[in-house]
């Protein structure tokens, strides 16, 4: 009788274990990319929260709300600056190299309103805050009205 010792796997078992953690990754990567994607999400809108807060205390000391531009865009100076340094740099939002979300303020009468906006970088999501703490925006093209 012949005696075999196993010293190892065989070549189908390892195809096998490959198999698995492709399909396991194929299944893991998608799921973190969205967690990811939800805490920056949640990273704006907290945001929008701390400028909504920062701008009722500037109300309370000042009888009006502060607002930086008119203009909203990507490219817009006052827009960059927001993300770094508001209200007169007392405040800030989170500074980052690359940020997912831009920032700004506008208001047609800052005795008695103001609107704080967050656009995402390359897309056309955006979320937003007023001076009743209303929220509204647009997320993949749908409505995203209480965040």
């Amino acid at each position: 009788m012949v005696s075999r010792k196993n010293k190892g796997f065989t070549l189908v078992e390892l195809l096998v274990v490959v198999a698995l953690i492709g399909i396991l990754s194929a299944i893991a990567v998608p799921a973190y990319n969205g967690y990811i994607n939800t805490a920056k999400i949640n990273s704006a809108q907290n945001a929008l929260r701390l400028i909504h807060l920062a701008e009722v205390e500037y109300f309370s000391d000042n009888d009006e709300y502060y607002t930086a531009t008119s203009d909203c865009g990507e490219n817009s100076d006052l827009a960059s600056s927001i993300n770094t340094s508001i209200f007169g740099g007392v405040k800030t939002i989170s500074e980052e190299e690359k940020p997912d979300f831009y920032f700004c303020i506008e208001s047609d009468d800052v005795a008695i309103e103001y609107k704080a906006f967050a656009y995402r970088v390359n897309n056309n999501d955006w979320y937003s805050i007023d001076q009743n703490n209303n929220h509204s925006g647009e997320q993949s093209g749908n409505a995203a009205n209480n965040w």
